[in-house]
């Protein structure tokens, strides 16, 4: 038995005792989405009585099973329930916690996608997030079943802010996942700088396992597709 399959044992046991904590497998579903040509590595949250659940992918550049990467292209589904009509929020910690690791934050603003970038220390609302990380959107979909992104996320696999300082390791073949989602539309949606999000209705965490399919020699042209940021729409801008 390899390492990876030991690691992999360990954590279906751990998973059976745990299955509240940890919504999900390990293993990934390969996704090839028709409008961009990118194929992702997706791993699916399910829904509940609170809210509709979400899928999260990760397509990541060639050599990142071998040395880790600081970027990706990332899949986000956001499923509505007939309660929310694509109102609310998702969000992912991409070091797991939501303390002490980067967040992402993305929600639907009329015909757009929105997103940000949060990071706190503590088990409170994330402020905006100081780093270099950047977001640029790759394409977009809304309708009454919730809403969808695909974009690029430059210097998000590691992370600092006020002395702490963390990562994820790609070449590990293992990535730490949090997820939130709520129902609830989040305050002054125009402005990700200063949006207020409701509590999430649904959270946990899961070890997400990264096969061949998340990596591609087509990376780079993938990630050229990325557009601009959307833009603001905050006062005094």
């Amino acid at each position: 038995m390899t390492m990876r399959q030991c690691i992999f044992a360990i954590f279906v046991v751990a998973s059976t005792l745990f299955f509240k904590c940890h919504a999900q497998a390990p293993q990934a579903a390969v996704y090839n989405d028709p409008s961009t040509g990118i194929t992702f590595d997706t791993w699916n949250v399910a829904g509940s009585s609170e809210a509709g659940g979400l899928t999260f992918g990760m397509a990541l550049p060639s050599s990142a099973l071998k040395s880790d990467a600081t970027e990706f292209i990332g899949y986000l589904r956001c499923t509505a329930t007939e309660k929310t009509v694509a109102d609310g929020w998702c969000g992912l910690a991409l070091g797991g916690s939501m303390a002490d690791s980067l967040l992402f934050i993305a929600y639907a603003d009329g015909d757009l996608v929105r997103t940000s970038l949060r990071f706190t220390s503590q088990y409170a609302m994330p402020g905006v997030y100081a780093g270099n990380a950047t977001v640029k959107q790759i394409a977009s979909t809304i309708s009454s079943t919730g809403f969808s992104l695909i974009f690029h996320c430059q210097d998000c696999l590691h992370w600092s802010q006020n002395g702490t300082s963390g990562s994820a390791s790609t070449s590990s073949g293992l990535l730490d996942l949090g997820y939130a989602q709520s129902v609830n539309a989040p305050s002054d949606p125009s402005c990700p700088a200063e949006v207020k999000l409701a509590r999430h209705d649904i959270q946990g965490t899961w070890t997400a396992m990264l096969d061949e399919h998340a990596v591609s020699d087509a990376y780079d042209k993938w990630r050229a597709q990325a557009k601009s940021t959307v833009p603001d729409q905050c006062s005094g801008a």
